[in-house]
């Protein structure tokens, strides 16, 4: 069988301005982004989606909390590939931030990753959220305290369970 041609579509992505984080640190924060996201979309000759390619060259992200913020780099390109069963693999490479509310690790974390992370999940019609099936994180990472009981963790992998969970999103 041929390989298909693809139809790419790119486009501009707008930002959020002061979304509110619920269930990731046992208080609300406050993430506002600065600067400028693209994506590619590429579409099966059915108009499926097979792929994106998210790109935030030079974006910063704020997270503001209980009278304190950090701001952090989030500039890694995203690569979002869907098999033929539905599931995806969502690579996120570079500096870039991850989030948990404790259904993939069972300890809620919002976290900032020099390194990869690659997660498969799979969108759920019936709840309208993402059901993930598991996550992998390598690099340096950066816990933000007190979200997590955990250590933060340099230069070493560490793998996220294979436990299901969903993506919840308050803004």
């Amino acid at each position: 069988m041929p390989a298909q041609a693809l139809t790419k579509e790119r486009s501009e992505v707008p930002l959020n301005d002061h979304t509110v984080l619920t269930g990731f640190c046992p208080f609300t924060v406050i993430a506002t982004d600065e600067g400028k996201v693209f994506q590619d979309v590429f579409l099966d000759d059915e108009g499926n989606v097979v792929k994106i390619h998210i790109y935030s060259p030079g974006l910063r992200s704020t997270f503001e909390a209980n009278g304190k913020s950090v701001t952090l780099q989030n500039s890694g390109p995203v690569f979002l590939t869907i098999d033929e069963n539905g599931v995806f693999t969502a690579e996120q490479r570079g500096e870039s931030i991850s989030f948990d509310q404790g259904l993939i690790t069972g300890d809620p974390y919002i976290l900032h990753v020099s390194g990869r992370i690659t997660t498969h999940a799979v969108f759920n019609e019936e709840t309208g959220y993402v059901d993930f099936i598991d996550s992998t994180r390598s690099g340096s990472l950066r816990m933000f305290a007190p979200c997590s009981r955990r250590e933060t963790r340099r230069g070493s992998a560490v793998p996220g369970s294979t436990a299901t969970g969903r993506a919840r999103w308050t803004s």
